[in-house]
């Protein structure tokens, strides 16, 4: 592994490669398949940038799959088929894209409790470029269903997120019913108070990227804090961060009525940590 992508190039970049890739248990997916499946939504999955064949953190990505693989369809998951699929899927590109790596089932065996041999849809597309700026994000009261699990049921987030960006919002950042932060729409939040960086603690999905992050704060010595955080004591905060694998680093100007420093501390911090992780290639 290098903290690098490598150079896995062998074609010329084709701009309309990766748009249209979509492949069940390693082959071409099928319409009639997909329409099972796409009406089914019991499923968990994880997404990701991929750079030169290679993924940051692609460990953290398995344990994530296998682990709710167990809890939702009581079966093991061979993490040798999901990485065999992927790269059968990304074989079709030039090597940069985003990925989404689907764990799914359909069919009356799900209610009825029968033992289920789940199913790998892998969907490729163009890499994933962060969308700039310093965001200005709201909060709600919400919490996802099963949050520590990267599940299919997405209404309730999609629906709050959009409200958010009808009154003018770029994003939406949820708080429990306790009304303590605890994630965004496809995000989490990183905080910074002197030079201490915080996590929220809450019902969350424990993101890969801060998981990566984490372990580059830890190899540089610095002080990482979790801790419950009032969406009333934000103002006690000096910068705030969106986190996800597009942007391990991207300011938040704004939290309600909260505004943040146009500090790069943070950013800076966040970006260093998670560059200096290595790359796992497929």
């Amino acid at each position: 592994m290098s903290a690098t992508p490598p150079d896995r190039l062998v074609r010329e970049p084709d701009p309309d490669v990766n748009r249209r890739i979509v492949e069940l248990n390693g082959r071409p997916a099928t319409a009639d398949e997909l329409s099972s499946l796409a009406v089914a939504g019991y499923a968990h999955y994880t997404s990701m940038q991929v750079r030169g064949f290679a993924v940051r953190g692609f460990d953290l990505h398995l344990h994530r799959m296998t682990t709710a693989t167990e809890e939702l369809f009581g079966a093991s998951l061979d993490e040798t088929r999901v990485r065999a699929c992927l790269r059968h899927a990304l074989d079709a590109t030039t090597g940069d894209a985003t990925a989404f790596v689907h764990v799914v089932a359909a069919g009356d065996g799900l209610r009825r409790g029968h033992p289920l041999e789940p199913d790998l849809l892998v969907r490729v597309s163009d890499p994933a470029d962060p969308r700039g700026g310093r965001l200005r994000v709201r909060t709600a009261t919400y919490t996802r269903q099963f949050p520590h699990l990267k599940n299919a049921a997405t209404l309730g987030a999609t629906y709050l997120t959009r409200q958010a960006a009808l009154a003018g919002y770029d994003d939406v950042l949820f708080c429990d019913s306790a009304g303590n932060v605890s994630e965004g729409s496809i995000w989490n939040v990183a905080l910074l108070r002197g030079d201490e960086v915080v996590f929220p603690v809450a019902e969350v999905l424990p993101g890969i990227t801060v998981q990566v992050v984490e372990r580059g704060l830890a190899a540089a010595g610095y002080r990482v804090t979790r801790e419950r955080v009032p969406v009333t004591a934000l103002d006690g905060f000096d910068a705030a961060a969106f986190m996800n694998s597009i942007d391990p680093a991207q300011a938040i100007a704004s939290i309600d009525a909260v505004s943040f420093e146009d500090d790069t501390q943070l950013g800076e911090l966040l970006t260093r940590a998670y560059e200096t992780q290595p790359f796992d290639v497929l």
